[in-house]
C-alpha cells in the first residue's frame, strides 16, 4: 500500500488537497487566476517499508470572467474654450479588466448626458471627442456618464463621470507648457526624491511661478512646483488636449 502526501507550500496547501491512499488531488478553496495562474506542489509517495518518490504536479488554473471593468480613475474634468476649434481627443478615459484575453478587452459608450450627440467616444480607445462643436457653447458645463464593457458583457460596477466646462473667450484655461513630460527613474530611488517639474505654458517663458498639474484638472492650484515621488511612478491615467496630464504617485511639494 501507498501512501501519498501533499509537500507544497502555504498557498498550495491552503487551496489543494491530496487523498492519501489514491493520490487524487482535490481543490481545498476557490482558484483566482489573477491571483496565482497556475500552481506547483510536490506529491510525496511513501510505501509500508518507508521508502519514497517524489512527483511535481503542476496545475495551470484558466480564466473565466469573473472581473468587471474599473475605471481608474473615476472623475475626469477638462476645460474647452467656446471660440477655439475643437482637434483631435478632449479626453482619454481608461478602464481595466483584470481577466485574460478576449475578457480582459474592453469597449467604451457614452451612456447618459449626450443626448444631443455633442461627444463621441471611441469605444476601443476611450478618446472622448467633441462631435458638433457648434453645440458646445450651448451650456456652460456638460456631464457625461461613461460605461466600460468587457467582451463577454460584464460591464463596469461604477460607471465614469465627466465634466466638460466650455468657458468663454475672455477666461484663460491653465495649459502645461508641453503636453507630455516623461520622467525616467532609478527603482531604488528613496521617497520624496524630486524627479522634474511642470509649468504652465503661458508663464514659463518669464520664468514665473507656474500652474501645476493638478490645477489643470481643476484641483488644488499649486504653483510650479517640483513633483515629488511618493511611492512609486506609474503611467498616466488620463489625457487632453487643453490641460496636463495627470500622474499617479507624485505630488507638488
Amino acid at each position: 500500500m501507498v501512501n501519498y502526501t501533499l509537500a507544497g507550500g502555504r498557498l498550495e496547501s491552503e487551496q489543494l488537497e491530496v487523498l492519501s491512499d489514491t493520490g487524487d488531488i482535490c481543490v481545498r478553496s476557490p482558484l483566482d487566476r489573477e491571483t496565482a495562474p497556475y500552481l506547483e506542489v510536490p506529491v510525496i509517495a511513501t510505501d509500508r517499508g518507508g521508502l519514497s518518490t517524489i512527483a511535481i504536479v503542476r496545475i495551470q488554473v484558466t480564466d473565466v470572467n469573473d472581473n468587471r471593468p474599473i475605471f481608474q480613475p473615476r472623475g475626469y474634468n477638462v476645460t474647452l474654450r467656446s471660440d477655439n476649434a475643437v482637434h483631435g481627443p478632449i479626453l482619454r478615459l481608461v478602464a481595466t479588466d483584470l481577466d485574460a484575453g478576449l475578457f480582459g478587452q474592453v469597449a467604451y459608450r457614452i451612456s447618459s448626458g449626450n443626448e444631443a450627440g455633442v461627444f463621441r467616444i471611441d469605444r476601443n480607445t476611450g478618446e472622448l471627442h467633441v462631435a458638433r462643436p457648434s453645440l458646445l457653447p450651448r451650456s456652460p458645463l456638460h456631464q457625461l456618464n461613461v460605461t466600460a464593457t468587457d467582451a463577454a458583457g460584464l460591464k463596469s460596477a461604477v460607471d465614469a463621470e465627466v465634466k466638460v466646462t466650455v468657458s468663454s473667450s475672455g477666461h484663460r484655461i491653465a495649459t502645461c507648457e508641453k503636453p507630455r513630460y516623461t520622467v525616467t527613474v532609478k527603482e531604488s530611488i528613496s521617497q520624496n526624491t524630486v524627479v522634474g517639474g511642470v509649468k504652465d505654458a503661458a508663464t514659463a517663458s518669464s520664468s514665473t511661478t507656474g500652474t501645476s498639474i493638478r490645477r489643470a484638472f481643476m484641483r488644488d492650484p499649486l504653483l510650479g512646483r517640483p513633483l515629488r515621488l511618493l511611492q512609486r511612478i506609474v503611467p498616466p491615467r488620463a489625457t487632453t488636449s487643453d490641460a496636463c496630464q495627470e500622474y499617479y504617485g507624485v505630488a507638488s511639494q
